[in-house]
């Protein structure tokens, strides 16, 4: 593995920069993926919600969905 210097500070292996680097890309994906499904969801009427076997009330929702129908 090879290793770099960053900004004159002590060497870093570029491997770790890198394993870094996709974790956070993941951690990004997944967290617009998810944001993504609680706006559709949010989009949703009660009866739509109901039909699909989820309410308002339910736990599973994500926060930004329950916090639509509590308003």
């Amino acid at each position: 593995m090879t290793s770099m210097t960053i900004n004159g500070q002590a060497p870093v292996r570029s491997g770790v920069m890198l394993d870094f680097v996709r974790s956070m890309m993941a951690a990004f994906s997944k967290w617009s993926e998810r944001n993504s499904n609680a706006s559709a969801l949010g989009g949703l009427s009660a009866r739509q919600l109901n039909d699909i076997g989820l309410d308002a009330a339910n736990d599973d929702l994500p926060v930004s969905v329950r916090a639509v129908w509590a308003a």
